[in-house]
């Protein structure tokens, strides 16, 4: 909708609720607190943005470009100066850390060929393609009344994050009923194949914790840091290569609504399966990633950036890169060389015909869209005034030829 420019921008902000310590790194946490799958006394968390300025549907709308700093009108981080406020930041505790953004948009791409892209970032991000995410890393699948529900669990991924153990997040999803199994610590009796394992933190560590599940066949460990009911969720520490399942905690709160579901409660989890372009996954000052991709085909494509601050300062910029090494902002008004950007778009299907024969002899047409008619292939084709799917024609002995368009 070019009446439309910018981007959607959505702010998740938590209070920590004396919490001692930060939200840890990871995308996966983020897009699960944006969509509300972190839980404080028994409900899902209130988001604690400063929500002046944003719709009733809880979206930011952005007409420029993604170029924010916590610190507000004039900041310096970042390649692009002065900086933006952060929608939403401070919160209502005048607090600048522990949230999430999402901006999501429809990037322009003119000719088909090679973008460079990157985004300035204080601290991690991802961009990918699609205006949501394809699936959030643990989601509810029963009971019924919960399915599609996200869970904010921190994942912890050998070799990824400063992690030692655990297994990548896996597609195709794997999904099984929920079993509580306590702490633990001691060799697991039970069959858990095709389970997936809740377990309290405490008694003995991460590891032996998980690697108990995963011999007794779990399909995957969540472990409610319930010796810190007040904490977020960390990356858990340890090393073992042989741990193979996907293990992530969950805090304290989160793990008792869990519990309450049981038995009954049924998860999946998996990796998010839209194309990935760009992260960084953790921490850091303001700095560059740089990522590049090609389009096949010129067009409008959906793009969306998650990103999240924990602790610090914060700031966000969203840009391209020219073939001659410009740095632009995307959909900067002020620069001919920047990616035009929409913050809505309208999708019109593709049409469709199909053809068969009625049990009389008749044809019958079945389409979407708007129905044409001609007498040779070449045309001239016309609209089949006033015609409604299914259509049916009686045979009269002359060829006649229909197509279907937009």
């Amino acid at each position: 909708n070019e009446n439309e420019p910018g981007f959607l921008v959505r702010v998740f902000q938590v209070d920590p609720m004396g919490a001692g310590n930060s939200m840890a790194h990871s995308v996966e946490w983020a897009d699960a607190l944006i969509a509300g799958g972190y839980y404080q006394s028994g409900v899902p968390a209130v988001n604690i943005i400063d929500d002046t300025g944003f719709t009733p549907d809880g979206y930011y709308i952005e007409t420029e470009t993604i170029n924010y700093n916590e610190e507000g009108e004039g900041a310096t981080a970042g390649n692009f100066t002065p900086d933006k406020k952060m929608p939403g930041i401070p919160g209502l505790t005048q607090s600048t850390d522990n949230y999430a953004c999402e901006f999501t948009t429809y990037v322009v791409f003119p000719e088909a060929g090679l973008y460079v892209m990157g985004v300035n970032s204080d601290d991690g991000f991802r961009t990918s393609v699609g205006d949501q995410p394809g699936r959030y890393a643990v989601q509810i699948e029963a009971p019924a009344d919960l399915a599609g529900q996200p869970i904010a669990a921190m994942p912890t991924i050998n070799g990824l994050n400063n992690a030692h153990f655990g297994g990548p997040l896996p597609w195709p999803p794997v999904e099984g009923d929920v079993v509580y199994v306590g702490t633990a610590c001691d060799p697991i009796t039970e069959d858990l194949t095709g389970k997936i394992a809740l377990i309290d933190r405490g008694d003995c560590t991460f590891v032996q914790k998980c690697r108990n599940v995963q011999q007794a066949g779990a399909l995957a460990a969540i472990v409610v840091n319930t010796t810190a009911a007040s904490d977020f969720p960390t990356v858990m520490g340890g090393t073992a290569d042989d741990i193979t399942i996907p293990c992530f905690m969950i805090n304290n709160d989160t793990g008792d609504f869990l519990k309450s579901k049981i038995p009954g409660l049924r998860l999946s989890v998996g990796a998010d399966p839209n194309l990935m372009l760009g992260q960084y996954y953790g921490g850091r000052a303001a700095n560059d990633t740089i990522f590049a991709f090609v389009i096949q085909k010129a067009g409008v494509y959906p793009l969306r950036t998650i990103y999240w601050e924990s602790g610090g300062g914060s700031s966000v910029e969203w840009f391209s890169v020219t073939k001659d090494g410009k740095k632009v902002l995307l959909n900067d008004p002020n620069d001919p060389d920047a990616l035009k950007c929409y913050r809505s778009r309208t999708f019109v299907p593709k049409p469709t015909v199909k053809i068969s024969k009625t049990a009389d002899g008749k044809i019958q047409i079945e389409f979407t869209g708007t129905l044409q008619s001609a007498d040779e292939i070449t045309g001239p084709w016309t609209d089949v005034q006033g015609a409604t799917s299914p259509y049916v024609v009686t045979p009269t002995g002359k060829q006649k030829f229909y197509r279907a368009r937009q």
